[in-house]
């Protein structure tokens, strides 16, 4: 850009300095062919210091300004609330004191076989207009991931439509949704809220019960708490314009509820929960609101795929998983962190699982993504075997 190179010596045997030390290794008698001599050499930097591109930690004002220019259909309001709220850690890829691409980190807890482990859930991921296709949300991607496998994380998960783009950074898709049509119904107790400032805490606590008694045994779901609650519906209720129906039962303890809005002749919820038989007190709140149908998501193998994840260190959470009694061999292949690719000895008995690398022949490969969805199963029932694959690749082989 016409600014001069800044010059820096370095000799044989030492590590240059600054952004080098980040995408050389140490020069040494292998390098060709002038540290191979012992001769003095130059190192010519193109970019000057204060013209770098460089990952640091998220600044608050530049990762509004971004998710605004990224998302405009978000209030300043909504983002201004997610910063000061939700938001604990981001990372940017700087030019200088530009803001080319983002993206935080939410802290999330995720169920996974019946054990909780950190879900570390991405949002706000964006890449300024002008920055796009020349690699920084890659390059975050790999960056925020290998962070994660170095601070001793087990999962990093996220929404998404975009799945190919995070496919070939190890994510797999988990979960997809289908809405099931059901009639009104004419009987049923329920409320509507449509601001999170108007629910109970009484209801708050119904509500993260009812969840937590949805979940308990299946994989894959974020683990919520009332403040959690609170906040989701915050986002949902009095910044995105959905409504809240929550229904009762007769001793007025939470049977259900869906978050959703009216479509057309339709209410459609994109998150719905019900105690069995109590689906009509929901239904119920669409007919009386002049509607002819109430759509509810339903979880499963089928339908739109959503959720995204994928395991960012093996040994953690293998190790940390409730299993059959098994073993198996299995050669994992990992594009974003090198330590994740081995053959690994995966042997469980008595609810104690280790995995440990070794030098035998695996018995089935699988890229880091499949062998993410093959760990977590299937999120609408218990997970199956997860030794059932390696059993069939066997057969399949001999």
């Amino acid at each position: 850009k016409g600014r001069r190179p800044v010059i820096q010596q370095v000799n044989e045997g030492q590590t240059p300095p600054g952004l080098w030390r980040r995408i050389a290794p140490p020069l040494n008698a292998q390098m060709q062919p002038a540290a191979y001599s012992g001769e003095v050499y130059l190192f010519t930097v193109i970019r000057s210091t204060e013209d770098m591109i460089e990952i640091r930690e998220l600044d608050k004002d530049n990762g509004r300004k971004l998710w605004l220019e990224c998302f405009p259909e978000d209030s300043e309001e909504f983002v201004s609330w997610y910063f000061k709220t939700v938001f604990t850690e981001g990372y940017g890829v700087y030019d200088g004191s530009e803001l080319l691409s983002m993206v935080s980190i939410v802290d999330a807890t995720m169920a996974l076989r019946r054990r909780p482990v950190r879900a570390n859930f991405q949002r706000a991921v964006a890449t300024t207009a002008s920055a796009r296709g020349k690699g920084y949300a890659s390059m975050l991607q790999k960056y925020v991931l290998n962070l994660l496998y170095d601070r001793g994380e087990g999962m990093c998960s996220l929404n998404t439509d975009i799945h190919d783009f995070y496919a070939q950074f190890g994510f797999s898709t988990y979960v997809a949704k289908e809405l099931l049509r059901i009639m009104p119904s004419e009987s049923g107790r329920y409320k509507l809220y449509t601001s999170a400032r108007d629910i109970p805490y009484s209801t708050l606590g119904g509500l993260s019960q009812l969840y937590f008694d949805e979940l308990r045994g299946r994989t894959g779901w974020l683990l919520r708490d009332s403040q959690t609650f609170e906040r989701i519906l915050t986002s949902e209720l009095d910044f995105t314009g959905n409504t809240l129906i929550v229904a009762f039962d007769e001793k007025n303890i939470v049977s259900g509820y869906a978050i959703g809005r009216q479509e057309e002749e339709s209410f459609v919820a994109y998150e719905a929960i019900a105690k069995p038989r109590h689906w009509g007190s929901l239904t119920r709140a669409a007919g009386d609101m002049g509607l002819s149908y109430f759509d509810r998501p339903f979880c499963g193998d089928s339908g739109t795929e959503t959720g995204m994840a994928r395991i960012v260190n093996v040994k953690r959470i293998v190790d940390n998983l409730i299993l059959e009694d098994g073993e198996c061999i299995v050669g994992i292949s990992d594009p974003v962190i090198e330590e994740n690719n081995d053959n690994w000895h995966i042997f469980s008995e008595a609810g104690k699982t280790k995995a440990t690398r070794t030098r035998a022949m695996e018995d089935i490969s699988v890229g880091i993504g499949q062998f993410t969805r093959w760990v977590m199963g299937s999120i609408d029932s218990d997970a199956p075997e997860l030794f059932s694959p390696c059993k069939r690749s066997l057969v399949d082989r001999y």
